[in-house]
């Protein structure tokens, strides 16, 4: 990461959209995040918006909390193929960088290449996704219904066996 990059962070209870705003590695600075001597560093992120992990309650723009460089908690704008989504938590994404006077990395060829790909490529498990649903549904309403009709022939066969075995009775008693 760098200074004035544009993140999605889900680290130290936030989820939240942020901006690079310091790196550091002084843990007296950082809350013991960052130590130069160690060749750690924290980074101050500026929060445009987020939600607290704790109840969800949103988080007021412009706090800051110093984060480490987990690419399991850390998106960056532009890196990696990674492109911000166009709303998070409700709120328009170019609007809120718009207001924070943040402009957005170019990605190169190879970045939008990827993250070209990575749309055809959801768009498809969507349709698959959506395909397998319909056929799921399909099969298990022709189930239901075979199953429907084999027991009201087993119905209609006890019907019938019970109504052979009444006169088979009545037939047995008048023959006394």
């Amino acid at each position: 990461m760098e200074t004035g990059d544009i993140v999605l962070i889900d680290a130290r209870g936030v989820n939240a959209l942020g901006i690079v705003e310091e790196i550091s590695g002084d843990a007296e600075k950082t809350g013991g995040l960052g130590n130069a001597s160690q060749g750690k560093w924290a980074y101050r992120i500026r929060i445009l918006c987020g939600s607290r992990h704790a109840d969800g309650s949103p988080v007021p723009a412009d706090t800051d909390i110093w984060i480490n460089d987990d690419p399991w908690d850390v998106r960056v704008d532009g890196e990696d193929g990674y492109a911000l989504p166009e709303h998070f938590q409700g709120e328009d994404v170019a609007r809120l960088l718009a207001k924070a006077g943040v402009a957005r990395k170019s990605m190169t060829s190879d970045e939008e290449g990827a993250w070209n790909r990575r749309k055809r490529r959801t768009a498809i498990i969507k349709w698959i996704i959506a395909v397998v649903c319909v056929v799921a549904v399909v099969l298990g309403a022709g189930v239901l219904v075979k199953r429907h009709r084999q027991q009201v022939a087993e119905q209609q066969r006890q019907e019938r066996l019970d109504n052979l075995s009444l006169t088979a009775l009545i037939h047995m008693h008048w023959d006394y």
